[in-house]
C-alpha cells in the first residue's frame, strides 16, 4: 500500500469515526440503505459512510448482521468487516467503487477497524473470523479504474477464517486481483461470478489470488498482517462462472516449503480465460466436472493450466472446449523463478491421478495431447 493511499485511508476512517460513532448506539442487525447520491471522489461518499459506520458498530457489538436494502451504492474508499459479521444484500444491490482523489484503491478488507492501521496485528490463522457475504444479484464493479498509480483490488483478505462468499458478481478490474487470498482457511466461493479485466492480455492477475505474506515475493502488502508466509487452505470454489480473465484462480510466486492444500474447484463454467488455473504449490487439489472454454493462451501464457510444486491432483471428468495454446497442460517435475531466493519446488503425479487426467474431454481446438515427465499421454 503506498504512502499516500495509506493516509487517504486512515483520515477516511478516522474523520468518520470521530463524527459518527461518539454518542451512537452499537446494534448487532442493522439495515442500511443507498443515498441516492452521486460520488465525485473527492470527498467521502454519503454511501461510504453509512456502511462503513454500520459495520464499525457490527465489530464493536462482537458481531451481527448488516442488510443492505436494494439499489446502487457509490463506495469511495474501503469498507473494513469484522468477525462474526454477515453482510446480505437485498435485490440487485451495486457497489460502485468510486475512485478520485480521496479514495483508496480497495473495496472491502477483512479486517478490524481497530487493527486495518497497525502492523503484524494477525498472523497464521488468527485474524477475522466468520464472515460471510449473502447476495442476491449482488454487484461489486470495479469501474475499470485504478487508484492513480496503486492497482484496485475488489477485496483484501488475510489470515481470516471461516469466510463465505454467494451470490456475488466480481466485475471489472482493470490490473488488480478481484480477491486477494492470503493465509486463509476454511473459505468458499458460490454461485458467484468473476468477470472482465481491462486490456488482460498484458498482466499476469487472476480472479482469486492464492499467494503468502512473504516479503521476498511481495505477495502482500497490507502492513496489518504479518509476513509469516502462511498458505491457504480448505478453499472451495463451486458453481462459479468466470469469463474474460487471465486466470480463474491462480499463484505466481511461491514460498518455498509453503503448500496451498485442499484446494477444490468443482462445477464451475471457465470463458474466454487464457490460462483459468495457475496451481504453484498447490497440494490436495481437485478440479473436477468444470467447462472451460474459448481460453486463448498469449505469449505471457503459452498453456491453458499450470502445475508445478504440485502433488495429490485429482483433475478429471471437466470439459476442454476450443482451449487454444502451445501446451493444455505445462507441468514441472521441477519449477523455479529466475532469481528467487527459494529452492525449485517440486511435483508429483502418481499412474492414478495420469489416468484419471486422460478422463479430460478435449473437444473443438483443444490439443488432445500432454506430457507429464516426457511421456505423453492423450485426452478422451
Amino acid at each position: 500500500m503506498s504512502k499516500t493511499i495509506k493516509i487517504l485511508l486512515v483520515l477516511s476512517v478516522m474523520i468518520g469515526t470521530a463524527f459518527a460513532f461518539g454518542q451512537r448506539v452499537q446494534a448487532k442487525n442493522i439495515t442500511v440503505s443507498p443515498s441516492g447520491e452521486k460520488a465525485s471522489g473527492s470527498v467521502y461518499s454519503t454511501d461510504y459512510n453509512r456502511i462503513k459506520n454500520a459495520l464499525y458498530d457490527i465489530d464493536k457489538a462482537g458481531g451481527g448482521t448488516l442488510t443492505l436494502k436494494s439499489g446502487t451504492y457509490n463506495v469511495t474508499n474501503t469498507l473494513c468487516v469484522g468477525s462474526k459479521t454477515t453482510i446480505k444484500f437485498e435485490k440487485n444491490v451495486v457497489l460502485n467503487k468510486v475512485f478520485g482523489s480521496a479514495t483508496s484503491s480497495t473495496l472491502f478488507q477483512l479486517i478490524s477497524f481497530d487493527k486495518v492501521f497497525g502492523k503484524d496485528e494477525v498472523s497464521g490463522y488468527k485474524g477475522e473470523h466468520d464472515i460471510h457475504f449473502k447476495g442476491n444479484g449482488t454487484v461489486f464493479n470495479m469501474n475499470n479504474k485504478n487508484n492513480g498509480s496503486t492497482m484496485a483490488i475488489c477485496v483484501v483478505m488475510a489470515n481470516n477464517v471461516n469466510v463465505s462468499f454467494e451470490g456475488i458478481t466480481f466485475e471489472n478490474i482493470k490490473k488488480g486481483h478481484l480477491v486477494e487470498m492470503d493465509g486463509c482457511k476454511n473459505v468458499s466461493f458460490k454461485g458467484c461470478t468473476f468477470k472482465n479485466m481491462a486490456d488482460n492480455s498484458k498482466h499476469n492477475k487472476e480472479a482469486i489470488n492464492l499467494d503468502t505474506n512473504d516479503d521476498w515475493t511481495g505477495g502482500f502488502s497490507q502492513e496489518w498482517s504479518k509476513a509469516d508466509k502462511t498458505p491457504n487452505t480448505k478453499i472451495t470454489i463451486s458453481g462459479c462462472t468466470f469469463s474474460n480473465l487471465v486466470r480463474a484462480v491462480g499463484t505466481h510466486r511461491y514460498s518455498g516449503g509453503k503448500y496451498h492444500t485442499n484446494i477444490k474447484f468443482i462445477n464451475n463454467k471457465c470463458n474466454k480465460v487464457m490460462a483459468p488455473l495457475g496451481m504453484l504449490n498447490w497440494r490436495k487439489v481437485t478440479v473436477k466436472n468444470n467447462t472451460f472454454s474459448n481460453g486463448k493462451a498469449n505469449k505471457r501464457y503459452n498453456y491453458n493450466f499450470l502445475m508445478a510444486g504440485v502433488k495429490k491432483v485429482t483433475f478429471t471428468k471437466n470439459k476442454l472446449i476450443n482451449m487454444k495454446s502451445k501446451e493444455t497442460i505445462k507441468y514441472y517435475a521441477k519449477y523455479k523463478i529466475g532469481g528467487d531466493v527459494y529452492k525449485a519446488t517440486k511435483s508429483k503425479l502418481t499412474k492414478k491421478e495420469i489416468k484419471l487426467l486422460k478422463k479430460n474431454k478435449a473437444k473443438k481446438g483443444t490439443k488432445k495431447k500432454f506430457i507429464i515427465n516426457k511421456k505423453k499421454y492423450k485426452f478422451k
